[in-house]
This record gives C-alpha cells, sequence and structure tokens, in this order.
C-alpha cells in the first residue's frame, strides 16, 4: 500500500498500472484489498472515489480524539516526563 500509495502522489500512472497488475491477484484477498483497488485505481476513476471516500471518512475531531486518547494511554499530561535514569547533577559542573 505505501508503493502505491508513493506513486499515486508522485502521480506515476505508468508505475501505478505495472504495480496494480503485479500485486492485485496477491492483495486480491486481503483486508486492504479494497484500498488497494481504490489506489490503483486509473486516475479517471480514481479521483470521484477517493473524494467521496474522504469526504464520508473525515471527522473534524478525529485528530483531537486520537491525541487525548494518546496521551491518556501513555499518561501524557501536558507535562514533560521525568526519569530516575538520569538524576540532575548537584553543584557546579566541572570542565
Amino acid at each position: 500500500l505505501r508503493a502505491v500509495s508513493a506513486y499515486v502522489m508522485a502521480n506515476d500512472g505508468l508505475a501505478k498500472e505495472r504495480f496494480r497488475r503485479r500485486y492485485s491477484p496477491k492483495l486480491a484477498a486481503s483486508p486492504e484489498s479494497g484500498v488497494f483497488k481504490l489506489l490503483a485505481a486509473p486516475s479517471n476513476i480514481q479521483q470521484p472515489l477517493a473524494g467521496a471516500a474522504l469526504a464520508e471518512k473525515s471527522d473534524p475531531g478525529l485528530l483531537d480524539t486520537f491525541l487525548k486518547s494518546y496521551r491518556t494511554h501513555y499518561g501524557l499530561d501536558g507535562e514533560p516526563a521525568t526519569s530516575d535514569a538520569a538524576p540532575a547533577a548537584k553543584g557546579k559542573p566541572t570542565g
């Protein structure tokens, strides 16, 4: 999926077509087959479909929800993490 995504972003239709012909049979039964079909589709078909999928799946609060969940899971409350591995040195630096 990364390779075909890169071809799409580079607008490299020839490489995308070669990739589609080579990997379509292998990816047909995978869970990502729908995404692959969308990305590997010819540009005249892909653009309207990708726009519709993006509009359907886009959520303005998606990033905020993800970040809140990430912070909750990893215990990040906006304060820098402290570690006992390297305690602060006391006194004047030497050197």
